[in-house]
């Protein structure tokens, strides 16, 4: 499966997304967490059956002649597979320390790190990928499994590198990219990240309000500015009602405002003040009992 999506991927297939999400399923499955919660639906004619369970019934929902019902298993049996789950987590972690610990000891900066990727200077890429080589034996750019490759990809053409970005939190940023077409012509296009917000939403209230600069909006956000997004506005929105049937929303608003440096510089003081006194306190507090013992 992976050996086909990596051929999707190089013929730009969007089914190498279908691929994507399988194997990560199939990850996943392996550490599920057990389920106390059964539904059934029942008809009219069984409700007899129904209320023989009467001290299983979580709740019950009608719709028409159906009642789908919620029971409490009886008891639970452990048939998962965690053992194998915990092991694919130890060795992404290990993959990725791997190559932290190591540009940690090349005093090489690392701009932004998530789950499975990193951000860092394309010069300090390739003196990392040498000493990655010579320690362990291994290539560190590649398309293989446990191989790192830049997943920044544009519709506009080839992403040559990326020129400038801003990094407000995790899962929140933005990298412009600078992008050869296919007549050989540079333009410009955006990775942006922004939890709780669409692509196409980012891009639609940058057009609206920066003149499609998407840096721009960024920045306003990094200096503390509260922008407001209609998730509806670039995309179909549904909500699932009670009886299972789903709504369309016609606007679904977010705000959102993050901490300037210095506030989160000012914050980091008064929590670290804050701690100090709890330690002084305790202290004071042993050194009482102590005095009380005696």
């Amino acid at each position: 499966m992976f050996e086909e999506r990596v051929k999707c991927k190089k013929a730009k297939n969007p089914l190498q997304q279908i691929y994507k999400l399988m194997l990560n399923s199939s990850y996943g499955k392996t550490i599920e967490g057990d389920r106390n919660e059964t539904v059934q639906i029942f008809e009219e004619t069984q409700l007899e059956e129904l209320f023989k369970k009467y001290d299983q019934i979580n709740s019950i929902q009608q719709y028409g002649t159906k009642f789908c019902v919620k029971l409490e298993k009886e008891c639970c049996e452990q048939t998962g597979y965690h053992h194998i789950g915990i092991q694919i987590l130890s060795m992404s972690k290990r993959i990725m320390n791997e190559v932290m610990t190591l540009a940690e000891d090349l005093d090489l900066n690392i701009y932004y790190q998530d789950t499975d990727s990193m951000q860092m200077l394309q010069d300090d890429l390739d003196k990392l990928g040498k000493k990655f080589l010579e320690k362990y034996q291994r290539e560190l750019i590649g398309e293989q499994m446990g191989q790192f490759h830049s997943d920044f990809q544009s519709e506009l053409g080839k992403v040559l590198y990326g020129e400038d970005g801003i990094y407000i939190s995790k899962k929140v940023y933005c990298v412009k990219l600078c992008v050869q077409k296919e007549n050989g012509d540079i333009c410009y296009d955006y990775h942006q990240r922004m939890k709780g917000v669409t692509g196409e939403c980012i891009t639609q209230k940058a057009d609206e309000l920066y003149g499609g600069d998407v840096i721009k909006l960024y920045q306003d956000l990094a200096d503390g500015k509260a922008i407001e997004f209609d998730l509806c506005s670039a995309k179909v929105f549904m909500k699932k009602q009670d009886d299972y049937s789903y709504m369309n929303l016609s606007e679904f608003k977010r705000t959102l405002q993050f901490l300037t440096k210095e506030e989160k510089e000012q914050k980091k003081e008064e929590e670290k003040q804050k701690k100090q006194e709890e330690k002084e306190e305790k202290k004071k507090k042993r050194e009482e009992e102590k005095k009380n013992k005696k």
